[in-house]
């Protein structure tokens, strides 16, 4: 068995997809969340509504994103550099 045997292996295995289950939904959240601020201030500049707060939520998601995706990146290039993995592709997906 991959995890190990028993009911540790079956603990750890099910955390590994709670882990990225969770790392996927809430990225899909933060780009959902962002798009539909984007829709939000399209709206609020045709019908001339107060756009200040909507750039601020923006610049915030933006960064957010930012901040998320590099965290995302390093944390694969860790595990990559001290786990190397000979399919070619990143240890991250494939524990």
């Amino acid at each position: 068995m991959k995890y190990g045997d028993g009911i540790v292996g079956i603990f750890i295995a099910f955390l590994n997809i709670i882990e990225t289950f969770a790392i996927v939904l809430i990225t899909g959240f933060a780009i959902i969340y962002f798009f539909w601020l984007i829709v939000k201030y399209i709206f609020a500049l045709r019908g001339g509504g107060d756009t200040k707060g909507l750039k601020v939520q923006i610049t915030y998601t933006i960064v957010l994103l930012t901040i998320m995706f590099t965290i995302y990146g390093l944390i694969a290039l860790v595990a990559d550099t001290f786990v190397p993995s000979n399919s070619g592709q990143s240890n991250i997906y494939y524990r």
